[in-house]
């Protein structure tokens, strides 16, 4: 029976995995078990840019199914939780709430950018950059010594991500993401300048690596928080989708503040 009390100590029963913080679908099945690798039970990948709300709740029926559990036999969950399309958190997350609130199971958040490197932890040099896609050329930056985070997650544009990958010295740093495959001028500069660029086999975690990760999370019954660290594109151009509805940018402005409020 899973306790109503906020838990920090890993679930025994089967924990499900979600991500999709790009533009994959990631759903997994794992149970924790001693020693730094989890049992994966089940997981599949799939591209699903504006199809995850169709495909998430058909799949984890069929890998329940599969299985032969059903989510009642389902001890807590864990998430990806950013940075990444504003879409697929929303999504992804809601899920994961929706899924939990009524048992109340333990869940835990994970950063995207950490599932990266440890995905790809056997292709790394000693410093690597994650650079993933934020917005036309702009990108999620971070730094990693090893698998440690060595800077916090910002978004910066191309020119100041080219600065913050060559700070290190370029023959002992790797740089992996998204961000290189969109951005192919930032990609061959720092090629060009002796870093070493991981392909797009890289570009997602895999279900092993975010199990593995999620083995030393805190869960909690609590909703996972997304990491959003800029505004979305439609609270960017609120002006011109407001002119484009009839309405004044004040009067937008007020119904998103009156959305954003907290209701008695």
């Amino acid at each position: 029976m899973i306790s109503l009390e906020a838990s920090t100590t890993l679930p025994s029963d089967p924990i499900l995995l979600l991500g999709g913080c790009e533009r994959r679908l990631t759903l997994g099945i794992f149970k924790a078990e001693p020693g730094p690798k989890a049992r994966l039970l089940a997981a599949q990948q799939w591209e699903a840019t504006g199809r995850m709300a169709e495909i998430l709740g058909p799949a984890l029926d069929r890998m329940l199914e599969l299985l032969k559990l059903t989510p009642e036999g389902i001890g807590g969950l864990v998430c990806t939780r950013g940075p990444g399309s504003f879409t697929g958190l929303r999504i992804v997350l809601a899920f994961a709430e929706g899924f939990s609130l009524s048992r109340r199971l333990p869940r835990a958040g994970l950063s995207h950018m950490e599932a990266l490197v440890r995905s790809a932890r056997s292709s790394l040099a000693r410093r690597s950059v994650v650079l993933t896609h934020a917005r036309t050329r702009q990108v999620y930056v971070q730094v990693f010594e090893g698998l440690a985070p060595a800077s916090k997650i910002s978004v910066v544009d191309v020119a100041e991500a080219q600065q913050i990958a060559l700070q290190g010295p370029p023959a002992q740093t790797t740089a992996l993401g998204s961000g290189l495959r969109r951005n192919t001028g930032l990609a061959k500069a720092l090629e060009d300048s002796g870093v070493r660029l991981l392909d797009d086999r890289f570009d997602e975690p895999c279900a092993q690596a975010i199990a593995d990760f999620a083995l030393e999370a805190e869960f909690r019954d609590e909703p996972i928080e997304p990491l959003y660290l800029r505004a979305s594109d439609a609270e960017e151009n609120l002006a011109g989708i407001a002119r484009s509805r009839g309405i004044s940018p004040e009067q937008a402005g007020r119904a998103l503040d009156a959305a954003r409020s907290p209701r008695d």
